[in-house]
């Protein structure tokens, strides 16, 4: 078995080879830094496009909110006009039948 010189370990590539890793290195790099600036602006467009979309839907449930108070802001108003209803409200503890003819009249307001 002949002995490997420990020079014959370190030899340098040759020149094309250097060049040829260089180049793939330069390419894998330029690859990456496409991928994340992609990465990035999807991110940015994505989430442009999340804002506006959670900003319709807002409008949407502040409409819907404003429409059912809207529908129930009379009813004050109308049972304040009943004479019933506001001696129900001066005394509490009426009879259990004069309250079922208030909450049957307030149910009727409310349709």
């Amino acid at each position: 078995m002949t002995a490997v010189p420990p020079l014959a370990l370190l030899r340098v590539a040759p020149p094309f080879v250097r060049r040829k890793s260089v180049g793939v290195a330069a390419i894998v790099l330029i690859l990456a830094l496409a991928g994340l600036f992609g990465y990035l602006a999807a991110e940015r467009f994505g989430m442009r496009e999340l804002r506006a979309e959670a900003q319709h839907r807002l409008d949407l449930l502040a409409s819907a909110i404003d429409a059912d108070v809207t529908r129930v802001t009379h009813i004050p108003g109308v049972l304040s006009l009943n004479a019933d209803i506001l001696e129900l409200l001066r005394l509490p503890s009426a009879e259990s039948g004069e309250r079922g003819k208030r909450s049957e009249q307030r149910r009727v307001v409310n349709r």
